[in-house]
């Protein structure tokens, strides 16, 4: 057993391991970005942009990159578990002050 893997499971003995999962949460936060604007052309294409208002566009927009970012790094984890529901809470909170005033502007200009 190597040095990582020794470190791994004395965390998980002393319920250490969080912060493993926090660590990954925030670096996965950056996916978000990456993600945000192909959402939202997904969520024009599914909805039609203008039949939806603002409000709907950015929670429908953020839905569909968290499931998309859950999907491709987090399924291992229970979409119900008390972990994956702060680590959404957390990309959310980043997702909607970083994009969601760009995301309201998006609507505005193609919805005038």
């Amino acid at each position: 057993m190597n040095l990582q893997e020794q470190v791994n499971r004395i965390q998980e003995m002393m319920g250490l391991n969080e912060s493993n999962f926090l660590s990954a949460v925030q670096r996965r936060i950056r996916n978000v970005d990456e993600l945000i604007f192909v959402s939202a052309d997904e969520v024009n294409v599914q909805y039609s942009i203008c039949e939806i208002d603002e409000d709907e566009f950015i929670e429908a927009t953020i839905s569909k990159t968290l499931d998309t970012i859950y999907w491709d790094y987090f399924s291992d984890v229970k979409s119900s578990s008390p972990e994956w529901g702060e680590a959404s809470k957390m990309m959310d909170k980043y997702a909607r002050d970083k994009y969601g005033e760009k995301l309201r502007l998006m609507h505005q200009y193609v919805c005038p």
